[in-house]
């Protein structure tokens, strides 16, 4: 590998493929060097940077090249075009932001992870990260008498309810609790003679505007509360948490690696 890093973005014509290609453009050390969709996309052929709003940049949109001369790959698509990245791909450092997959697609992962390192995550904001540590944290401190909560609150197009970051804090909340979360998630209330049970995590959602993402996790005591808070206003977080990420796993060995072990969290309190 030379000074630069080759990148292949794979669902590069996607929503998140394109902030990646023009992210790339200002960061130090990287290049774009692969634009890869799925077969029988109609970008196929046409120059990614023209597509992504950042002008020619000789690379046009094509199906995955499993002899392309890339260093690394973000991998920002759908199960099924993730499926077809771990079967035909190069086994390079791989960023996968996929959310949806099953077994299939994590067997996929840990194989492509016994010849080169791996992250996947459903969320790349290495602030939401961090506070899924603290909430974590806070939850096997705080007594059970603290009863926790969850908010979500994002713009009215979103479809999932609540969002997956909501539950990812959630289940932060369980594992500092050593619960198991099927048997305490709370997903909605309503009626007149729904009394909360004291070991619940419960979640409520809103939804409207333009709102990027706003996430609150309360622990809700006698006399008390505390209030956990991440707001996103711009979703270029998720690509430079990714970026971020990538740059981190460059130079590691083979296996599974999470954001915790970028943000040095894993065995810290």
């Amino acid at each position: 590998m030379g000074d630069q890093i080759r990148v292949a973005v794979h669902g590069a014509a996607g929503r998140m493929g394109l902030r990646i290609i023009h992210e790339l453009q200002s960061t130090s050390n990287m290049v774009l060097a692969a634009a890869w969709e799925a077969p029988n996309h109609p970008e196929l052929g046409s120059d990614a940077g023209k597509f992504a709003g950042v002008g020619p940049l000789g690379v046009a949109f094509s199906e995955i090249d499993p002899d392309a001369e890339v260093d690394a790959i973000l991998d920002f698509s759908l199960p099924d075009g993730m499926r077809r990245l771990l079967d035909i791909g190069p086994k390079k450092p791989l960023i996968t932001g996929t959310t949806g997959i099953g077994p299939q697609e994590r067997e996929g992962l840990d194989k492509w992870s016994s010849g080169a390192p791996v992250i996947w995550s459903a969320n790349f904001s290495l602030g939401i990260n961090i506070l899924k540590s603290i909430v974590e944290f806070s939850a096997s401190r705080l007594p059970e008498s603290f009863e926790a909560e969850l908010f979500d609150l994002h713009h009215g197009r979103k479809l999932d309810a609540p969002s997956g970051t909501a539950r990812l804090l959630g289940r932060a909340v369980a594992k500092g609790r050593n619960q198991d979360m099927y048997e305490v998630f709370k997903m909605a209330r309503e009626g007149t003679k729904t009394p909360r049970k004291r070991k619940e995590i419960g979640f409520a959602a809103l939804r409207g505007g333009d709102v990027t993402g706003e996430h609150t996790v309360f622990f809700l005591g006698e006399g008390e509360r505390l209030e956990l808070t991440h707001r996103a206003t711009d979703r270029g977080i998720f690509v430079r948490g990714a970026i971020h990420c990538l740059r981190w796993l460059m130079d590691k060995e083979p296996g599974m690696y999470a954001i915790e072990d970028v943000l040095d969290l894993n065995g810290h309190e």
